[in-house]
């Protein structure tokens, strides 16, 4: 009796299907009950973390690696059934893989940080200051490393300050507990700062650019010709107003009133 290989494959691919709906909606069951676990302190929450991490992969695998070759027209040949083989093996393999070593994610914290970390009022003073080490370490590692690039330079001056101590332990000769360095932290002395004075300035040069280049583009309108007597009033009037605008961009007064904005960063031009 000849076999009918469009319904084995019809039926294979329903299965396929299945396994995606019932895998997804199991793993989005088992990431609802961890975070639900693990704000309640119920149990079973490691339980939950290894289904959710490999109950999604037979079926979503399958549906990507496998039921591409069942809807390939015509017969399915040696070649086909053996890619399908080797990838129903491999999904096996991962789903063996996961479940036997799952990765803890980071869903439930506790899998991957033990309790003493999470609570710093638990360990003793050992622990307590190995923990603040590496922090400084880490801290001290990144901060050089703008040193390095030279990307510190792009900093704010009290930032720039900071940056210098946490990675060489001075600013000028200040250290972290002297009140000049804390005092470059107040608005005052930033908005007083060259860093800000420069920003501001090259607002001003961007700003008065953008002015020139909308004179000019009006400017070359106006010089083309216009029949429309409405057209060219209206043109004539914004032309009147860039060059006001202008002159009020270029004076020194709107740098003054840019004070309190954040002014143009360098990439900007």
């Amino acid at each position: 009796m000849k076999r009918n290989h469009g319904l084995g494959a019809r039926s294979r691919q329903q299965w396929i299907l299945v396994m995606v709906a019932v895998g997804c909606g199991l793993s989005a069951l088992s990431t609802s009950y961890v975070l639900l676990a693990t704000d309640l302190e119920l149990p079973g929450v490691a339980a939950a973390v290894v289904l959710g991490s490999w109950i999604w992969i037979p079926g979503t695998y399958s549906s990507m690696a496998v039921m591409p070759w069942l809807v390939l027209p015509g017969s399915r040949g040696p070649l086909t059934r053996l890619v399908v083989a080797v990838a129903w093996v491999a999904i096996a393999v991962a789903v063996l893989r996961l479940a036997t070593y799952p990765y803890p994610g980071f869903d439930n914290p506790t899998a991957v940080f033990p309790e003493s970390m999470l609570k710093p009022e638990t360990q003793d003073i050992e622990q307590f200051v190995d923990g603040i080490d590496n922090i400084v370490e880490a801290q001290q590692r990144v901060a050089k490393m703008y040193l390095h690039d030279g990307s510190v330079a792009d900093l704010c001056p009290p930032l720039q300050a900071l940056v210098h101590i946490m990675a060489i332990g001075s600013w000028h000769g200040m250290g972290i507990d002297d009140p000049k360095f804390r005092a470059m932290f107040s608005r005052e002395s930033l908005l007083a700062s060259d860093w800000y004075q420069d920003r501001l300035r090259r607002q001003q040069r961007i700003d008065t650019a953008l002015l020139k280049r909308h004179r000019d583009y009006v400017q070359a309108r106006l010089d083309r010709g216009i029949s429309n007597p409405e057209m060219r009033q209206t043109l004539e009037a914004r032309l009147a107003w860039a060059a006001a605008e202008s002159a009020r961009i270029e004076s020194p007064t709107y740098v003054e009133s840019l004070m309190g904005t954040i002014g143009a960063d360098p990439l900007a031009g």
